[in-house]
């Protein structure tokens, strides 16, 4: 039998022309300058752990902690102003493995 547990990792926001950047007249449009907050999408970041007979897969890891500190350092400036990412106490894909039911080996 598999089962996947999806776990929710943070959030990031873009600004509705991100998608359509090129056909914007504000170049900067997907930077979120000059627009108003009502323009932003809230995104939810999700990681999958597969938990199979023959093992465990996790598929997309998320945020690394250091975010919540280091946003420019870890995002990079465009990524930043682009699309900002957030990740709550408690939501980092470590934190929470390290609250489940399954031992991993420490690094």
């Amino acid at each position: 039998m598999i089962k996947v547990h999806i776990l929710d990792c943070g959030y990031t926001f873009f600004y509705e022309a991100l998608p359509f950047k090129n056909k914007s007249k504000n170049p900067l449009a997907f930077t979120h300058f000059f627009r108003s907050k009502k323009h932003l999408i809230k995104v939810p970041v999700v990681s999958y752990l597969i938990e199979h007979s023959k093992g465990l897969i996790l598929i997309d890891t998320g945020w690394d902690s250091e975010i919540r500190v280091h946003h420019l350092r870890y995002e990079g400036i465009m990524n930043h102003f682009a699309s900002p990412g957030f990740l709550p106490e408690g939501e980092g894909v470590a934190e929470q493995l390290a609250q489940t039911k399954f031992r991993f080996p420490a690094n």
